[in-house]
């Protein structure tokens, strides 16, 4: 795998005219907001990298700031995966890509788009939650959650083969980042967290996991179905239609309320 034609995929597509609104980076997550769609990712660890990015980033080309997941420097990579995630994850553009209407009222139900995708969609429950719907086709696999979600251990673990928990800051039988590359080849089921986009290591992951079923997982998640020809099973992720609301709870760091202002989503790929 090319690791930057997977970037440039994904920023090429996006349109020169469209321009940021607001952009905040937060102690837990950084957030990018256009007229159409709200992106967030989590927020990295420091580098020694200084940014390129300037401060306000209001009136800046989205494409121009979306690069910037390609720096080195920590606040820059997280503010251009929120600014990618402000593109693919906005109603405009899943509706072009995975025939996606966002209604409130709307049911779960599933669908096939334009170019043969499934999407399963919805505000909740079993269709929209990747631990519990795929749940029942990890049983009796060797299953990997690169990320720890409190939800793999409730839905995965009780009825996986082996479940194998990798994190870079591991908590009590977790394993650490650097197992990945000894755990994956093995796995018939990876769970990715999708802030590996901006970190970076979401290439090499997609690598290691090229023999499983690899779902890209929680609110960092960028739902473009390029990602798909990359490797990628299926896309869980989070659509925010609440930008005041994002923005000001991002401010506070206090990103777990943000569920309130979105809505899962999860698109497969189609076979």
């Amino acid at each position: 795998m090319n690791p930057e034609a997977l970037y440039r995929a994904l920023i090429d597509a996006i349109p020169m005219d469209l321009r940021v609104l607001d952009a905040a980076v937060g102690a837990s997550h950084s957030i990018v907001v256009t007229g159409e769609g709200i992106g967030t990712v989590m927020t990295l660890e420091p580098t020694g990298i200084q940014p390129r990015l300037p401060p306000d980033l209001r009136g800046m080309p989205l494409k121009e700031v979306a690069e910037a997941v390609l720096s080195w420097n920590a606040a820059d990579a997280a503010l251009g995966g929120a600014a990618l995630n402000a593109y693919y994850n906005s109603p405009v553009v899943l509706n072009k890509h995975f025939r996606y209407v966002h209604s409130s009222q709307e049911s779960l139900s599933s669908n096939v788009d334009r170019t043969g995708q499934r999407a399963f969609r919805g505000s909740g429950g079993t269709e929209a939650d990747p631990f519990t719907r795929y749940a029942e086709l990890a049983r009796g696999k060797q299953v990997a959650s690169v990320g720890h979600f409190a939800s793999v251990e409730r839905h995965i673990a009780p009825v996986a083969a082996s479940l194998y928990i990798i994190e870079e800051h591991p908590q009590n039988g977790d394993y650490p980042a650097a197992a990945a590359e000894y755990l994956l080849p093995a796995m018939d089921m990876v769970f990715i967290t999708g802030s590996t986009l901006a970190n970076k290591t979401l290439p090499r992951l997609l690598e290691l996991s090229r023999h499983a079923f690899v779902v890209l997982v929680g609110p960092s998640t960028c739902m473009a179905p390029a990602l798909f020809s990359y490797g990628v099973s299926a896309l869980s992720g989070t659509l925010y239609t609440d930008r005041e609301g994002c923005l000001s709870l991002v401010r506070q760091g206090l990103h777990g309320k943000m569920v309130h202002h979105g809505q899962k989503l999860n698109f497969e790929k189609g076979v």
